[in-house]
């Protein structure tokens, strides 16, 4: 990664803001975000060292909840994560909207030289997650290959055997 690193992992929430488990109520979500971000932290960090130029990573819930961000200060993770999943939901929504299949859904968004990608990370009895990496000068499809095969490697990671 190109730029200095910083590592968030997990997020804290108000027990009242947390995803909840079903009739059990609220997970322990500070726990279980820290291990998602743990547990994912690998493969972002494999993703900033395969493309050249990637200066920030991101692995959140699709309600915007940071799990593990790379390269991004501290004070910018948890409005990031919230912009990530704002975006992902106005394509998801279009998406629908033209009666389209929403799964394995991946954003591109470009800026002259810099290139974002948001790949949707489902994991089965768990949640939907995103992953997102921005890079600059470098070949968009290059960014996009490396992201999805990061979302590959996080899904068979996570996804719980047996779904």
């Amino acid at each position: 990664m190109t730029a200095t690193v910083e590592t968030a992992i997990g997020s804290h929430v108000e027990p009242h803001e947390a995803p909840r488990d079903g009739a059990d109520g609220a997970p322990d979500w500070d726990v279980l975000s820290r291990l998602l971000g743990s547990a994912a932290q690998p493969e972002l960090v494999a993703l900033g060292e395969a493309v050249e130029g990637i200066e920030a990573v991101l692995f959140c819930t699709a309600d915007g909840l940071n799990l593990c961000t790379l390269g991004v200060f501290e004070r910018d993770v948890g409005r990031l994560s919230a912009l990530t999943s704002s975006i992902f939901s106005v394509a998801i929504a279009l998406r629908k909207a033209a009666r389209a299949e929403a799964h394995g859904m991946t954003v591109h968004l470009s800026a002259e030289d810099s290139h974002t990608i948001l790949v949707s990370v489902e994991l089965p009895g768990v949640g939907s997650f995103v992953l997102g990496a921005h890079a600059t000068d470098v070949q968009h499809a290059v960014l996009l290959v490396e992201t999805r095969r990061a979302a590959e490697r996080i899904t068979e990671k996570l996804a719980p055997s047996g779904r």
